[in-house]
């Protein structure tokens, strides 16, 4: 099919795209041990956890088939994304035809899906597999749903929709929708919509999409899903949730400034934005054209429903996240506006043959221009950086904007120019708005400059912006430790990061360090045992604790420490030169100039020392 091929020629450059390692694509893919490899744990890892506050355990496994059977590289992850896509493309292309029977329809449908510059989102960005995938499993329950409709209702067809539309909900929540565009379905073959017959065969679907709801919100929840969202009066809410409805109907016809981001609107003097109170005017337009459409009213209600199915758990009316619209969201929405497009196409062509040729010129033309903004777009994804500069770019105004776009910057810095860069962004974000976590993560990069001084002033500052945000106090702990010690004002300094919540093995074990430098040696068995406790493999904190013990005259239970360090990481020479002390104060001489003969093959100074000394 040409429009396959041209999707395919279209898409070529997403290949070479690297990851977005700053937004998702780390914790799905390049940090992430369950995807490395088949395996019982690592399959039982998928199947029990979410990810980006979604379970979707069948999306994930394609990733563990990349790893398994390919490289597992950010190309073999966007070739299996690209192939995914050029798969719906041929699917959206049976569906249209198997339920209009027109050729024309389907091809017309199947360009917007294959070709859309909206589309890039789902189909270049690794994270976003999900939307591919579910859409895959989605539409082929739908065509298996019209076979079931087609051949008489044999019941192994609706078995078959049923069982990828299971699937189709273990890629991606979004599948849960199906149930209503099976009723879509129904209204467009007119079938009895409140048939005895027709209600049992959507009780299954039904009581899988409640399944699946509550698991979506319970994940949300768990993951803190509405945590960056502004918050809005109901009243604002309503034209929000309007301007998100016909936002994707305008940018399926003007796909022009898209964005990886599109914030919520500032208000100005108390109001939103014109274009959101012209909104739900626009809807009751659509509304009044479909009241007079005539013949075509069957056509509009099934378009629309399918477009207004697709997207209504994302208008919003909860607040979610940082985005009030999203271009992945168009993916599968757009199928039910490019339907209205389809039909309307044939409308003009019976009623005036001549216009065809006209009509098809332009449809080739909106395929070249099209597939020109696609590979335009897929450039823009070509890495965090690229990503965020886009971002910043449109919303220079946005300290959000600024913000991302330094920490994709600080996460690819290869020098310190990249590390320069990183802080004009972070400088540009603290212009517009003094915030905590950029005013730590910019005092984070002055430190890997070495600039302490600047770094500990960021961090002062962050504290300031927000007395309790833990991981400035962490940080700053850090900086005065490697800038000038002050041991008893470290344990403070943590105390305070631990008492706002910051809390994880390391800082345990730091402010272990400092306690038992400023001479609080039980102090710092304690807080090397919460160490090793929230962090069971820490050889570090097991070191210390050794170190500590030593100091407490606990030999055995240091002797131990040193061991269960090792064990864990047999590369810490400092570990084996401690061992050898003890080995050698406990009489074990040959045991001692073991330890200190690895120590010193390490690269100990101190250890060469004891074996030219003691072990001659």
């Amino acid at each position: 099919m040409a429009i396959v091929a041209l999707t395919a020629l279209a898409y070529q450059n997403a290949l070479k795209n690297d990851y977005v390692n700053n937004w998702d694509d780390d914790k799905y893919v390049i940090v992430n041990p369950a995807i490395k490899s088949f395996s019982t744990e690592n399959i039982k890892e998928i199947f029990t956890n979410s990810y980006g506050a979604c379970y979707l355990p069948v999306t994930m496994m394609s990733y563990i088939f990349d790893n398994s059977f390919f490289s597992g590289t950010p190309e073999t992850y966007h070739t299996t994304n690209v192939i995914i896509h050029l798969l719906n493309v041929i699917l959206v292309f049976l569906f249209i035809r198997s339920l209009t029977k027109r050729y024309e329809i389907a091809s017309i449908v199947t360009l917007v899906f294959a070709l859309h510059p909206m589309h890039v989102e789902s189909v270049a960005w690794i994270s976003e597999r999900k939307d591919v995938v579910y859409t895959f499993f989605f539409l082929a329950s739908l065509i298996f749903y019209i076979k079931y409709i087609e051949k008489s209702y044999q019941l192994k067809y609706l078995i078959y929709c049923l069982i990828l539309f299971v699937f189709s909900l273990l890629s991606k929540p979004a599948a849960v929708p199906l149930p209503f565009i099976l009723i879509l379905i129904d209204y467009f073959y007119s079938r009895k919509l409140f048939s005895v017959k027709v209600i049992i065969e959507k009780i299954p679907f039904i009581l899988l999409s409640l399944v699946f709801g509550i698991i979506t919100i319970i994940t949300q929840k768990n993951n803190g899903g509405t945590i960056m969202a502004p918050s809005f009066p109901v009243f604002d809410r309503f034209f929000l949730i309007s301007h998100t409805i016909i936002f994707y109907i305008v940018k399926m016809f003007v796909p022009w400034n898209l964005c990886a981001i599109y914030y919520y609107p500032h208000k100005i003097n108390g109001f939103l934005p014109f274009e959101y109170y012209l909104s739900p005017f626009v809807i009751l337009l659509v509304i009044y054209g479909i009241y007079k459409a005539g013949s075509f009213r069957k056509y509009l209600i099934f378009g629309l429903l399918f477009y207004l199915s697709c997207i209504f758990m994302v208008i919003h009316i909860i607040p979610i996240g940082l985005s009030i619209t999203s271009d992945r969201y168009s993916y599968m929405s757009f199928i039910g506006i490019a339907f209205i497009v389809g039909y309307f196409y044939i409308f003009l062509v019976d009623k005036n043959k001549k216009i065809k040729s006209t009509l098809n010129i332009i449809f080739l033309a909106i395929a070249i221009v099209f597939s020109v903004m696609t590979w335009s777009r897929n450039e823009v994804w070509a890495n965090g950086i690229e990503l965020f500069i886009d971002v910043a770019k449109k919303n220079p105004t946005n300290p959000h904007a600024w913000a991302i776009l330094g920490n994709a910057k600080r996460n690819n810095a290869k020098n310190n120019e990249d590390f320069e860069s990183a802080i004009d962004a972070y400088d540009q974000s603290i212009k517009l708005k003094n915030d905590a976590e950029v005013l730590t993560n910019r005092g984070y990069v002055k430190a890997v400059l070495k600039n302490f001084t600047g770094a500990i002033s960021d961090y002062h500052e962050a504290v300031k912006a927000d007395s309790s945000y833990g991981m400035a106090y962490y940080n700053l702990a850090v900086a005065i430790d490697e800038y000038k010690p002050d041991y008893p004002e470290e344990v403070k300094i943590y105390s305070n990061a631990i008492k706002f919540k910051y809390i994880n093995g390391e800082i345990y074990n730091n402010r272990g360090v400092a306690k038992f430098k400023a001479g609080d040696v039980q102090g710092a068995i304690s807080d090397y045992n919460h160490a090793i406790q929230l962090v069971p493999n820490f050889a570090g904190a097991y070191f210390n604790r050794g170190l500590a013990k030593s100091t407490a005259k606990q030999f055995k239970e240091a002797m131990d420490d040193f061991n269960s360090c090792l064990k864990i990481d047999p590369n810490i020479a400092i570990a084996y030169l401690n061992r050898g002390l003890l080995k050698f104060n406990s009489n074990d001489k040959p045991g001692a100039c073991i330890d200190w003969q690895i120590a010193a093959g390490k690269g100990s100074a101190e250890a060469q020392n004891y074996l030219n000394s003691v072990c001659k």
